[in-house]
């Protein structure tokens, strides 16, 4: 029983320090930023959504991650009715991740879940339906663990009650890795 205890504890240890040494690519990266999004009403006609995104991403390899992410999106439409959507997804990322590349263009691809709400005067109503989240953007080294989103592009489909959805969004932020 000792043995094993060393043994695992020996292991340990050397998982730790190959992890902590130095790379030639960062191996995560947390990030977060501004996010508006437009959204399908279900009659052909978009509304202008405020919102935010927070996102980490683990790297495999200098150029390929998995990645999982939350956004919320919400607006005020006035006399007590106002909306959000929350969505959790979680992927891929294509990215160069090198620790010394400036320009780092990205392209992702995530599915998960979506959760609309809608409340007028105190009550409300929930749906909970799939999300995908496709696009990219651009990041742009600013310090050595830190990276500002110049710009991210997505398309993302929801279905929610047996509807379809085609949301878009654009956001910036920053990267911290």
């Amino acid at each position: 029983m000792r043995k094993l205890l060393f043994a695992t504890i020996i292991v340990a240890c050397a998982a730790s320090s190959g992890w902590a040494q130095s790379s030639d690519y960062n191996k995560a990266e947390f990030g977060g930023g501004y996010s508006l999004a437009w959204l399908d009403d279900g009659s052909g006609n978009r509304e202008r959504f405020n919102g935010l995104f927070v996102e980490g991403t683990g790297n495999f390899t200098r150029y390929f991650g998995i990645k999982g992410e939350y956004s919320f999106h919400r607006k005020d439409f006035g006399a007590g009715l106002n909306a959000n959507i929350h969505t959790f997804v979680g992927g891929v990322q294509i990215k160069d991740n090198s620790t010394e590349t400036v320009v780092k263009p990205f392209a992702h691809a995530m599915a998960g879940f979506a959760n609309a709400r809608a409340s007028f005067a105190g009550t409300g109503d929930s749906s909970t339906g799939f999300a995908g989240v496709f696009g990219g953007g651009l990041d742009l080294r600013a310090a050595r663990h830190i990276d500002v989103r110049v710009i991210q592009a997505d398309y993302v489909p929801t279905h929610i009650e047996g509807e379809t959805q085609h949301n878009f969004r654009i956001g910036f932020g920053i990267v911290l890795h």
